[in-house]
């Protein structure tokens, strides 16, 4: 038996689609985002989710992402009474993103309607969308929400050419309950525009879209940059990105994947003062970062093979250990450790290892 969920404002909507599918069909409905959400949590069996676009409270923009956050696998069929393309350009690429069937207008006939219904059971869910969103969603808890408008209070630049990411960032931003000015701007053209005014603009991306960031920062556009990024990996390589470009901007690059709203707090209050916010989950230690601090060695200072023993003493000592540490951690003596030091410093021909650190260290401050 397939079981259906319609969740719309017009019961009169219900009553038409109930009147028909085929009798074997089952039909829930809901008048709204939130009931929506509670019935598929209840009845996980449910094949497919009729969802009204413009609903009060919760639309079908956030409903569509949070039926995503519950399951990858339920059919969704987006249903409005207006022209999709008319209404928003960005909606059917962003219901597709989500894994949607093409965006139906109402008023078809029960025929065509029916049939629509049929293809999309038959049609697995294709997710495009990148996992900054649902991320963004799982984080948005109560404590989070307490963050106020002192600690956010700035003006915000969305950029991303991504209509998934451009609804899942405002959403955060939002949750906050701040007063921000907030302004989503889809294309380079619109970024260069806006970037030119007077007041100052807090810039939160994906990191997919970065490098279209820095080449505006490079043309002199009074931008502070936030990058929204994936994964570890991601984040490594931005940061080192942007390490080797010398960019002189202040700029804060997290991974969206615990209390983002908590690190992009964060993240604007110290990029604010003047200081690079690099989320601290970026700068773990694996093989990755590994490979990158190598090139940058290679790239530097033409250090063509680094030890690692030499890697580790770098990496000890960009956290502040002590030479003792260092020491223990390596299983040798202190004395060891200032000779392993000497002849890196004499190999990357520099005068002490402070010069080494500061070319090396990702979370020092920037000119702004």
């Amino acid at each position: 038996m397939t079981h259906i969920l319609v969740i719309d404002d017009d019961p009169i909507t219900t009553m038409f689609i109930g009147s028909m599918v085929d009798s074997d069909w089952t039909v829930l409905s809901a008048t709204d985002g939130v009931s929506g959400l509670a019935i598929l949590c209840k009845h996980p069996s449910i094949d497919l989710v009729i969802l009204d676009i413009h609903m009060p409270g919760m639309d079908g923009y956030r409903t569509a992402a949070q039926i995503r956050r519950i399951s990858m696998q339920v059919r969704i069929v987006p249903y409005t009474v207006m022209d999709p393309v008319r209404e928003d350009p960005n909606l059917e690429a962003y219901m597709q993103e989500l894994g949607c069937a093409p965006v139906l207008r109402k008023g078809m006939s029960p025929e065509s309607l029916a049939h629509q219904l049929h293809v999309a059971l038959a049609t697995p869910p294709q997710v495009h969308q990148s996992a900054i969103l649902i991320q963004l969603q799982r984080e948005l808890s109560e404590r989070e929400r307490e963050i106020r408008s002192h600690q956010l209070y700035h003006h915000i630049l969305l950029y991303t050419i991504s209509p998934v990411a451009q609804q899942g960032i405002k959403t955060l931003l939002e949750a906050t309950e701040s007063d921000l000015a907030v302004q989503i701007v889809a294309s380079a053209q619109q970024l260069q525009s806006c970037a030119g005014e007077d007041y100052p603009h807090m810039l939160v991306t994906m990191a997919s879209d970065y490098h279209t960031i820095l080449e505006s920062i490079t043309q002199g556009c009074a931008l502070v940059p936030i990058i929204l990024a994936d994964t570890v990996p991601d984040a490594t390589a931005i940061v080192t990105h942007l390490a080797m470009q010398q960019c002189p901007v202040c700029f804060g690059v997290i991974v969206a994947n615990a209390a983002v709203v908590t690190k992009l707090a964060q993240a604007i209050a110290m990029v604010r003062e003047g200081t690079c916010y690099i989320d601290p989950d970026s700068q773990q230690t694996d093989p990755d970062r590994d490979q990158v601090m190598r090139q940058q060695l290679q790239q530097y200072f033409g250090l063509e093979t680094i030890s690692t023993d030499e890697l580790t003493l770098i990496q000890m000592q960009m956290n502040h250990a002590s030479t003792h540490d260092i020491a223990q951690h390596l299983g040798t003596s202190t004395s060891n450790v200032y000779q392993l030091r000497s002849r890196l410093v004499k190999r990357a021909g520099v005068r002490h290892m402070a010069d080494v650190l500061q070319r090396l260290t990702l979370g020092n401050k920037c000119a702004c």
